[in-house]
C-alpha cells in the first residue's frame, strides 16, 4: 500500500519555523513550502531548514497546485481570513 505524502506549506516563520523539523521527520508529510512577507527572513529560514519552495505572497502560495495543506502561524488577526482562503483554495 502506497501512501502519498501530504505537501505542507507553513505560513509565518517566527514561531512557525519550529514546526518545520516536525513535518520533515513525519513519515506522511513533505515539508514543501514556506511563506513569509520579508524576503530576508524567508531566505534565512529556507536555507536553515533546506526548504526550496518559498513564497512572500500568501495568495501565490494558495495558487500552487502541489500544496495540499497550509499550517498557519501568522499573527492571530490573520488566522480567520487566511484559514477561509486556504479552505476555499482546497488547501485543508
Amino acid at each position: 500500500m502506497t501512501t502519498k505524502k501530504l505537501n505542507i506549506a507553513i505560513v509565518g516563520l517566527g514561531f512557525g519555523k519550529e514546526f518545520i523539523p516536525i513535518y520533515q521527520h513525519h513519515p506522511n508529510t513533505n515539508m514543501y513550502a514556506i511563506c513569509q512577507r520579508r524576503q530576508d527572513k524567508l531566505d534565512e529560514v529556507g536555507s536553515q531548514y533546506g526548504v526550496e519552495k518559498r513564497y512572500t505572497s500568501y495568495e501565490e502560495l494558495l495558487k500552487d497546485p502541489l500544496v495540499d495543506a497550509v499550517h498557519i502561524n501568522s499573527p492571530i488577526h490573520m488566522h480567520a481570513p487566511q484559514s477561509v482562503a486556504a479552505l476555499k483554495a482546497g488547501k485543508h
